[in-house]
C-alpha cells in the first residue's frame, strides 16, 4: 500500500498537494498523511498556558486539513 505524505501548512500549494494525494490514493488504494509542525513556544511558566498554545496549534493544523 502506498502512503502519501503531505505537509500541511498555510500556502495555497499545501491544499493542492493535499487534493492530489488524496486523490492519488483513492485511485490507488493507499493512505494519507498530514505532516503539520508548530514552532516551538518560549518557556511559559504556567503549564496550562502551554497546553492551551499547543492545543491552538493543533486546532489550527487541523483547521488546513479541512
Amino acid at each position: 500500500m502506498r502512503t502519501y505524505l503531505v505537509i500541511a501548512d498555510d500556502t495555497p500549494e499545501a491544499g493542492v498537494a493535499l487534493r492530489f494525494a488524496a486523490r492519488r490514493a483513492a485511485k490507488t488504494g493507499g493512505a494519507v498523511k498530514v505532516l503539520a509542525l508548530a514552532e516551538p513556544a518560549e518557556f511559559v511558566a504556567f503549564g496550562g498556558v502551554q497546553a492551551t498554545m499547543e492545543d491552538e496549534a493543533r486546532k489550527h493544523a487541523e483547521g488546513l486539513v479541512r
